[in-house]
């Protein structure tokens, strides 16, 4: 319940500020792997719906599964008019969807959130025979200064982010090992640069689990600590971020 209700009352933010994925992903899925408009995809943890939308737009059916009311709420609305569209309220570990139902799951930003071993049985029974499991993250590029200056300012400001947070599960090969078969996946990064406005830039850092909201302790400091990494980075009214889209692939 704790992980569920973490995004009750961002629903808005995340959806306004939160980045979405390069087109390049989902065009190698659709050419080098295998899927289509016949294709059934469980998008596990799905928020807003941010990694929903292109597949809805390819034709495929989706199976939208989000249990924060405030998020899946969010993609009802935007994704009313696609027929393929169903939302689930649902954990990662308990999906409710049929045995054998689904050609892949998606876990976009999420997979952090849940129980690796109750998600991996899960996915085993939801899967068609061959079907696959994509891990994905978009993952700001630490060799830049305000990467880590906005990483300094999230492990000072931000309780309960040391070791939280995507990125660690993303850049720590043993734990996406640990998930899929044998060890063995795929690995894809696929370039996503994100050009922030002062707005965008402070509203996307709000927008996660562990951000203070407005009257939480630390919430003026880290918006004073923010507003200075901006005036640092910003020219001509835009931060530039170098941001990668990183996908993990493979059966479970």
């Amino acid at each position: 319940m704790e992980n569920t209700e973490r995004f009750t009352g961002k629903a808005d933010i995340y959806e306004k500020y939160r980045p979405t994925y390069p087109a390049a992903l989902y065009d190698w899925l659709y050419t080098d792997k295998g899927m289509s408009a016949s294709s059934a995809i469980a998008d596990i943890g799905a928020g807003t719906g941010l990694f929903t939308q292109p597949f809805l737009e390819r034709g495929s059916m989706v199976f939208a599964v989000e249990p924060n009311a405030d998020m899946r709420a969010k993609a009802e609305a935007a994704f009313a008019n696609y027929p393929k569209y169903s939302a689930v309220d649902a954990p990662a570990e308990d999906t409710g969807l049929p045995d054998a139902s689904v050609n892949l799951v998606t876990a976009a930003q999420a997979f952090h959130w849940f129980d690796a071993d109750a998600f991996r049985a899960e996915c085993r029974r939801i899967l068609k025979p061959g079907g696959f499991v994509l891990l994905a993250w978009n993952l700001r590029d630490l060799d830049s200064p305000q990467a880590r200056a906005t990483e300094a300012a999230k492990d000072t400001h931000c309780p309960g982010y040391a070791g939280r947070g995507g990125g660690q599960t993303a850049r720590d090969p043993e734990k996406i090992a640990a998930f899929f078969r044998d060890g063995k996946y795929e690995t894809r990064v696929f370039g996503n640069p994100i050009l922030y406005d002062h707005d965008s830039y402070i509203g996307v850092n709000l927008s996660t689990s562990y951000a203070p909201k407005l009257g939480e302790t630390n919430y003026d400091a880290y918006i004073n600590a923010l507003e200075d990494i901006y005036a640092a980075y910003a020219k001509d009214g835009v931060l530039a971020m170098p941001t990668s889209a990183h996908v993990f692939f493979g059966y479970v």
